[in-house]
């Protein structure tokens, strides 16, 4: 349920538009702001900001508000970066002439922002695991553990999200849901597992 927004988004961009793929390079050079013209820039933006809209009209109660807000903030960002304003076009109004290539859009604009989702639910975890509960004293260790755990989880998804995902995708090119599709990697629990015994060598036992 937490990747859901992942997968309605990805749905929106690539259902709900003409069947027209972007014929270019996975990773298109785009000018910046200063080269384009100025109606091009107010649509970037324009657009950007609609999407916005969109994704946060989604009712996700699985996540939290706060979560959403810094997941489709984060796409914003990565949109205006890495995809052609046609394809901003499509992303915000769902209307475009042309599909997002997803070769572009999950590596590039998603796998990037699932951090914010994976910091919520890795610090859920963490002060819902039993066993880090048996191995602290103190709430002080706790905390101190649990912050550990998720700071260094996000710090892993940060620098391996798009390779990865590009990886992935490799193997499987029907991959739609990006969440998912990393959290549930090996790569992904054998990184994890490598933290948590980390922050318990540093907590354990205070």
């Amino acid at each position: 349920m937490r990747s859901f927004l992942l997968i309605l988004l990805t749905v929106m961009a690539f259902a709900c538009t003409a069947p027209v793929m972007a014929q270019d390079d996975v990773l298109p050079v785009v000018p910046a702001e200063e080269a384009m013209t100025p109606k091009d820039v107010l649509d970037r933006k324009n657009y950007s900001e609609e999407y916005y809209s969109r994704c946060m009209a989604q009712d996700l109660p699985e996540i939290s508000e706060d979560t959403q807000d810094q997941t489709c903030m984060c796409h914003m960002v990565h949109m205006i970066r890495y995809l052609k304003t046609p394809e901003i076009e499509t992303m915000g109004t769902g209307k475009g002439k042309v599909t997002v290539n997803p070769k572009r859009l999950l590596p590039y604009v998603y796998a990037p922002c699932i951090e914010f989702q994976v910091e919520e639910v890795e610090r859920e975890n963490c002060y819902d695991s039993t066993f880090i509960k048996e191995v602290v004293s103190t709430q002080n260790a706790y905390d101190g553990a649990c912050d550990c755990v998720t700071e260094g989880i996000v710090e892993m998804v940060r620098e391996t999200a798009q390779p990865q995902l590009e990886m992935l995708m490799s193997m499987n090119p029907a991959v739609n849901d990006v969440y998912a599709t990393i959290t549930g990697s090996a790569e992904y629990s054998r990184e994890r597992q490598k933290i948590y015994t980390k922050c318990i060598n540093l907590y354990g036992g205070r």
